[in-house]
């Protein structure tokens, strides 16, 4: 990652800081902009189960209605939604290689 970092192959954004009210929990918002062939490189042999079981990752396209549908599902924390409107917001400038 470090390499990949440093040949300009994964950028790394900084988002902002949220508070949840609830918790008084801080986050510091950041996003991972990572090329296709280095995320390859880097994930390609990650594993699906391990001596504790089933590792339920999947890939997850960055467009607006998978966006919406994990909203709906209510399953991410206040810190990560605020990242995800964020980094979708900002995508144009996330996704510029300049």
């Amino acid at each position: 990652m470090d390499r990949a970092r440093g040949e300009g192959r994964l950028r790394v954004y900084y988002l902002g800081v949220t508070l949840d009210a609830l918790t008084l929990s801080g986050d510091i918002l950041t996003v991972a902009v990572i090329e296709p062939d280095s995320y390859d490189e880097l994930f390609g042999a990650a594993v699906t189960t391990n001596d504790e079981g089933r590792i339920p990752a999947r890939h997850l396209p960055f467009e607006a209605n998978t966006i919406s549908r994990l909203h709906e599902l209510g399953q991410l924390s206040p810190g990560a939604s605020a990242a995800v409107n964020l980094a979708w917001q900002h995508r144009r400038a996330l996704l510029d290689r300049n």
